[in-house]
């Protein structure tokens, strides 16, 4: 059906706002006499509070296709977006294959992707969108290898999308609020990653023993063996 979307719902925890925000959003877009699926994807193969988010995001995207709906749009649970979002983002005169809106958040300076515009210049070529919140038409996946857990970061992802031709596109007329800074491990220092380190071990009941095999080893940190931290990121070469 024209006009059709399926929504994959992202994450563990709803933030606050987010859930009540995405079902205005999804009955909304019914209303404008356009098919709107919703469908909450659970973790898979893991345990709480741990979530592989993008096998979360790869099964959301195979439901959308068995769906049979024109768009795909996959949405984390810690988005804000406005009633007319996807409307908004499936009605171009000459849709892209892949497009995002302004990802952005009151803690943090401007918004996520690259490179960077001026806002309300419209639909923008990207070399990478944020996973955040982006409408796929559903036949972009009739492509082998467009997998998000198969890539660390959204810039390979969009590496792939551009070797099949299909140009990531930022919208940057619709905004869409988060609740909170992307939580991307490139932008934590240790301190951060250290502390989401013990989350895990605790809901898990893991050993926490990364010490080296030999005690008197200079490259430790704060208990860890960490060469490559020691050592500039250069693992000791």
């Amino acid at each position: 059906m024209p006009g059709s979307v399926f929504v994959a719902a992202i994450g563990n925890l709803w933030q606050r706002g987010s859930w009540a925000k995405v079902m205005d959003m999804v009955e909304y877009t019914n209303a404008q006499g356009f098919q709107c699926v919703f469908q909450e994807v659970t973790p898979d193969r893991v345990s709480f509070p741990q979530g592989n988010i993008n096998a979360m995001r790869d099964i959301g995207i195979r439901m959308g296709r068995d769906a049979g709906l024109e768009y795909i749009a996959v949405v984390d649970n810690d988005t804000l977006p406005e009633p007319d979002t996807l409307t908004k983002m499936t009605h171009y005169q000459a849709a892209p294959a892949v497009v995002s809106p302004v990802i952005w958040c009151d803690q943090e300076e401007g918004y996520v992707g690259q490179p960077k515009y001026e806002l309300d210049q419209g639909l923008q070529p990207m070399l990478w969108i944020p996973a955040s919140f982006t409408v796929f038409r559903a036949n972009v996946f009739n492509c082998p290898d467009i997998r998000y857990s198969e890539k660390l970061l959204e810039t390979d992802f969009a590496q792939v999308l551009n070797n099949y031709g299909h140009t990531p596109f930022l919208d940057t007329n619709v905004r869409v609020k988060t609740t909170r800074p992307p939580s991307r491990s490139l932008k934590q220092d240790y301190a951060l990653r250290a502390a989401g380190l013990e989350v895990i071990y605790e809901a898990g009941g893991l050993p926490r023993d990364r010490g080296p095999t030999d005690p008197d080893s200079p490259y430790v940190q704060d208990g860890i063996y960490l060469p490559m931290f020691a050592n500039g990121g250069n693992n000791g070469s």
